[in-house]
């Protein structure tokens, strides 16, 4: 009479399998945590036109080209438009 399943007896395979299962399972977990993780760094990468446009606006302020009101006010419209306020 059989005891259990195959008889009560371990198989080396059902040892490896379990071992990929568990294996397989990590993986699934951090490329899921790795995906999102990826989507929200992409979320807040600063525009390249929009920080270079910053980057301009602060270099006229610096060298007088424009007062602190204009610089406000233009620093203002940019940052408006890169979070899609406008």
């Amino acid at each position: 009479m059989m005891n259990g399943w195959m008889g009560g007896a371990w198989s080396p395979w059902l040892a490896v399998t379990m071992f990929l299962q568990m294996v397989v399972s990590l993986a699934f977990v951090v490329a899921v945590i790795w995906g999102i993780t990826r989507f929200f760094q992409r979320a807040q990468t600063p525009n390249p036109e929009q920080d270079r446009a910053l980057t301009i606006l602060r270099e006229r302020y610096a060298r007088g080209e424009i007062d602190e009101e204009e610089f406000q006010r233009m620093r203002e419209i940019l940052l408006l438009e890169s979070t899609g306020s406008r």
